[in-house]
């Protein structure tokens, strides 16, 4: 499982197994077992990259903690591919900036931006690309080979990021 936002979810795991008397030994087990799945936190392999994705629902909170768990876990190569958060109200265009401004900040050897609200941030860095949906986003993934990339996909529901790795 990946990120330390997670933590809590382990612990509330373990509580409810000792408090229906599962042994340690079959609660630890089965978090060792467990494996994301349905976009959230779920680690993929295509071809020799490796996919962060976690597509299944995103807002400012869970969009920097994906980012920030990314970050831990991969030292180069890394391409980051963001879809738009939704229902974020009068907030939307403030909290999509400051992601913007976040991964400026990081070593990041591209961008994606999907979405109407991230075509609107300002950037000063040109390793950037911005696209109206996952297909125009998918189409450019399609122009170049990719090998040896670390890739983290996150956004709402809505982006159906899980459509851009095909490439």
């Amino acid at each position: 499982m990946v990120g330390s936002y997670n933590a809590s979810n382990v612990s509330v795991a373990i509580a409810f197994g000792l408090f229906f008397k599962i042994p340690k030994k079959i609660i630890m087990h089965g978090l060792k077992k467990y494996s994301p799945i349905n976009n959230r936190s779920q680690w993929l392999k295509k071809g020799s990259n490796l996919i962060l994705m976690d597509a299944y629902n995103a807002n400012p909170s869970s969009m920097n903690a994906s980012i920030d768990a990314f970050i831990e876990n991969t030292k180069k190569n890394r391409i980051i591919i963001l879809g738009d958060m939704e229902e974020l109200g009068k907030y939307s265009k403030s909290e999509h900036q400051k992601i913007a401004n976040k991964l400026e900040k990081i070593d990041i050897e591209l961008v994606i931006l999907i979405g109407k609200t991230f075509r609107e941030v300002n950037y000063e860095k040109n390793n950037f690309k911005k696209f109206n949906n996952p297909k125009d986003a998918s189409k450019f993934l399609n122009t170049k080979k990719w090998y040896n990339k670390n890739f983290l996909l996150k956004g709402s529901r809505k982006n159906k990021l899980e459509e851009i790795i095909k490439f």
